[in-house]
């Protein structure tokens, strides 16, 4: 009897004295977190509560279940071409987006999507399901996506994978058939064209003037009219009646080889393989995937970036000094051209670093006094990897302590460039109000 009973409570012990799936998960929580990735982890253990997952989790933080195996031990790299199925949602159940809903699988190079997908899918074998849930430092930061995606969101995808490909293998398959479309496109119009070893067919229409051509580093004023093989118009310079502007290096490869053979003046069609385009992802509803491209191309003139970022360096140093001679500050400067005002030391000797997490309190505005954005408005402060943000705030927050408060006042070239950013457009000095609350 004894036996029995001395069974029966080891059993009744085992029973409950084994941890439940909410004590469990709840004893991985960070007690009162501080930075970002604390935060998103509680999170995500209160999602896998709520919703009684039992989940692993990676080095990274990512926390999952894997639904179903899938098939076979071959699992993508970093150069499959993948097609999935998935269905994305904050924490709170809102849907920001889903192939499921759409009905059409999603198809992707695996090192073209956010960290978190890189390494979820490679958890994942041919047919393989999982739940994954991704902090917002593996998915889209400080910056968010568009208005479906706040800032610092952790996300949870429900992912299935479909199938999976060799890239390599892909590219040239695809780069014959590309050669055979626009071999036959020559001949259909008649048209003697000269080929590069890297498969762009082209006619130089005319030459141009002088010996020189433009090479990565160059900046670019060109026209171009650009159709598909059927025609079809998908972009034009000429009709917009205003050439384009660019730096060589921030544009499709087969640009960025066509431009290397005009020079000044110079002329020229191209018939650009949709590898060197815009691959298998194609680009807005009017170039479709794996789409071989004409441009036909004149090039106005170009510059050595260097020398115009030169240019641009001084303009902007003059339009600073006048800036803080009209605000009546009296700033310091560093070597690379922001000028600041610390307004409140902060505490301690601690700085932060650009590989710091971050939370700040900041207004941005232009020269004019536009503001263009402000944590102060939205009342709440922001939270990011300081190595994730424009190098003028990489020099910058670094000068601060915690608790300090400084008005930086940055040039273009340590912002957003020749670039537009929202409301922000080229070539703008910015200047910054930032409080360090913590790192």
């Amino acid at each position: 009897m004894r036996s029995i009973l001395a069974l029966l409570s080891l059993a009744i012990c085992f029973t409950a004295c084994e941890p439940t799936l909410k004590s469990k998960l709840e004893a991985q929580m960070v007690a009162s977190p501080v930075d970002q990735a604390g935060k998103d982890k509680n999170q995500l253990l209160q999602y896998a509560i709520d919703n009684q997952l039992d989940v692993q989790s990676t080095e990274s933080g990512i926390l999952y279940v894997i639904e179903n195996a899938g098939t076979g031990e071959a699992q993508p790299d970093q150069n499959s071409q993948i097609t999935a199925h998935y269905h994305g949602q904050l924490t709170d159940g809102t849907v920001f987006d889903s192939s499921v809903d759409r009905g059409e699988p999603f198809q992707f190079t695996l090192g073209g999507v956010i960290r978190g997908w890189q390494e979820a899918i490679k958890l994942l074998k041919k047919g393989g399901k999982g739940k994954f849930l991704i902090p917002s430092e593996l998915a889209y930061g400080v910056r968010g996506a568009g208005g479906a995606i706040p800032p610092n969101t952790p996300l949870v995808f429900d992912i299935e994978l479909i199938d999976f490909v060799d890239r390599a293998e892909m590219e040239a398959k695809q780069r014959k058939i590309d050669d055979e479309a626009i071999s036959q496109y020559l001949q259909e119009n008649q048209m003697e064209a000269q080929r590069t070893e890297s498969g762009i067919y082209y006619l130089i229409e005319k030459e141009g003037t002088g010996d020189a051509q433009p090479d990565q580093n160059a900046q670019i004023t060109a026209h171009y009219h650009g159709t598909l093989l059927n025609g079809t118009v998908f972009d034009s310079s000429v009709d917009r009646g205003e050439p384009f502007s660019f730096s060589l290096g921030g544009v499709i490869p087969g640009w960025q080889e066509a431009m290397k053979l005009l020079k000044k003046g110079g002329k020229g069609k191209f018939l650009i393989p949709s590898g060197l385009a815009y691959g298998s992802r194609g680009s807005g509803p009017k170039i479709p995937p794996n789409s071989p491209l004409i441009f036909d191309i004149e090039l106005i003139d170009f510059a050595d970036r260097a020398q115009l970022q030169a240019q641009q360096a001084k303009t902007d140093e003059n339009a600073i000094k006048s800036y803080v001679r009209k605000q009546g500050m009296k700033t310091k400067q560093t070597k690379s051209g922001i000028h600041y005002v610390m307004e409140k030391e902060g505490e301690g000797d601690a700085h932060p670093t650009v590989n710091s997490q971050v939370t700040v309190h900041y207004r941005g505005t232009l020269l004019d006094g536009t503001v263009f954005d402000s944590s102060y408005d939205r009342g709440e402060p922001i939270s990011f990897k300081l190595s994730q943000v424009i190098p003028g705030w990489q020099e910058a927050i670094p000068l601060l302590k915690k608790g300090g408060k400084a008005t930086f006042v940055i040039p273009s070239g340590m912002a957003y460039g020749a670039r537009k950013a929202g409301k922000i457009p080229p070539n703008s000095v910015l200047a910054f109000e930032v409080e360090l609350i913590d790192f």
